[in-house]
């Protein structure tokens, strides 16, 4: 099976953009407070640099993976930058 890295690379820049518009009106994904979510999404998020995808355009989402680092008993993962 061929990956078509650019529709890939397009793609998640576009959902990139939604978190980003998302989090702009709101400090958490689903409400005013961390929920699983939040737990489910950032991995992947935090992990965009494997892929070589930047982050540096979408500020409302590094402000929530630094707030979701900041949780109390956030423990890391290896690979995952501190934010």
């Amino acid at each position: 099976m061929q990956v078509d890295k650019p529709a890939l690379e397009t793609k998640s820049y576009e959902l990139l953009q939604i978190f980003d518009q998302h989090l702009a009106q709101q400090q958490w994904l689903a409400c005013s407070v961390s929920t699983i979510a939040d737990i489910a999404c950032f991995p992947y998020i935090a992990l965009a640099g494997d892929a070589q995808l930047s982050l540096d355009k979408f500020s409302h989402v590094r402000r929530w993976l630094r707030d979701f680092q900041q949780l109390k008993g956030y423990v890391s993962m290896a690979g995952i930058p501190e934010f």
